[in-house]
């Protein structure tokens, strides 16, 4: 705020509180979920002990679909190769994606970050292709980040083209059990790797996915008018946009899964070798899920962790066309077709239902095409 009298407000970064919501929006009460300010003694720091959590080969953790699928059949995979060495890095890698233009948002981003009550947590913070001046100014910010955190952080200068680039890179270099992306516009809420670390100790190696809203907002210039580049605003209130549940059917049509609500184990891309695909120019997100959940499967919860901002402009919808959103979802869809997967349990009363509702809704169409041609026919007869 300036000076007093002036009447003028300065915008300021997000302010981030703890409010833990589920499916429906509404607060989570009740002592089992109460979720109070956090002391020191609460916070937990990066490579806190704690029971031990398996990791490896995802053939080896008991909780993934691969593991449940061969023991099925009797297939005995204990020792599918030389002993993995004890993880000792951080629980959860954090990819940020950023080009640099977006500095504002991206303060956000890292206050949500710092606001994280389990800092078992590192940042890889992958500048593509970012020039000189605004790289510099990129550090400037993580400088002034708070002491913790700013020393987890890792800046990754990325020059290859396509916007997977940044995330193959930080993959190669990510020292996390799990592996979750961030674009610069993003924000989380507190709880958000407390969440994914308790869906983990449920189901070591599966994919972790919790809720996400999708909140509308706009870049405001100096001026107050919408430009892309200025001060974030809500536009809208927060809508639940995606389903609470993981569906790996439906994700075969579209992609239901912001990249902010995931987070990989890195078995899928040590030892089952998954990359994000870098000919795609979109749905690079939505390839990698589906292939890392087709394997290893899918762990979840519908509380809301994540705040995923919708801009008008000035994001990847306005920079690529129509044509070349559709262009990559054929090709995604291609590659799934080429695919094996492990359809989790139920699939089959599911396929089952869907089934049975086509057939029906294709004999009431039957049955009103029969009729409209009788209709023709008989006022053809009466004229």
């Amino acid at each position: 705020m300036a000076g007093a009298g002036t009447g003028t407000v300065v915008p300021t970064a997000a302010l981030f509180r703890d409010v833990r919501v589920g499916w429906v929006g509404a607060p989570l009460v009740g002592a089992e979920t109460t979720f109070a300010e956090p002391g020191p003694d609460d916070l937990r720091p990066v490579a806190a002990p704690g029971r031990p959590v398996p990791c490896g080969h995802p053939a080896t953790l008991p909780g993934t679909a691969l593991s449940q699928l061969l023991a099925q059949v009797r297939l005995d995979v204990t020792d599918p190769g030389p002993a993995e060495p004890a993880h000792t890095g951080p629980f959860l890698s954090v990819v940020v994606r950023t080009r640099g233009t977006r500095l504002l948002m991206l303060q956000d981003t890292f206050t949500s970050l710092a606001a994280q009550t389990d800092r078992d947590l590192e940042v890889l913070l992958a500048c593509h292709r970012v020039a000189p001046e605004e790289r510099a100014r990129v550090r400037e910010l993580v400088a002034r980040q708070p002491a913790w955190l700013r020393d987890r952080v890792r800046v990754l200068d990325v020059d290859r083209p396509g916007r997977s680039a940044p995330l193959n890179d930080a993959l190669d270099v990510a020292d996390g059990r799990y592996v979750t992306v961030l674009d610069d516009d993003d924000t989380v809420l507190g709880h958000w790797v407390a969440t994914f670390r308790a869906l983990e100790e449920r189901a070591p190696g599966r994919v972790l996915r919790a809720g996400s809203v999708r909140q509308h907002a706009a870049q405001l210039g100096e001026d107050g008018a919408p430009d892309g580049l200025g001060w974030p605003v809500v536009t809208a209130p927060p809508e639940l946009a995606w389903p609470p549940e993981f569906d790996l059917p439906a994700h075969l049509h579209l992609n239901h899964t912001p990249n902010l609500a995931a987070a990989f184990p890195r078995g899928v891309v040590r030892h089952l070798g998954l990359r994000f695909d870098e000919s795609l120019p979109t749905t690079e997100d939505w390839d990698f899920l589906v292939r890392a959940a087709a394997v290893v499967g899918v762990q979840g919860t519908p509380e809301v962790t994540s705040v995923y901002r919708w801009f008008a402009a000035a994001s990847s919808r306005q920079e690529h066309a129509g044509d070349v959103w559709e262009s990559g979802r054929r090709r995604v869809r291609e590659g799934f077709d080429q695919m094996l997967m492990v359809l989790p349990q139920g699939s089959a009363a599911l396929a089952a239902q869907t089934g049975e509702e086509l057939y029906a809704l294709r004999a009431v169409m039957a049955e009103q095409a029969a009729a409209e041609r009788a209709a023709a026919e008989e006022s053809g007869d009466a004229g």
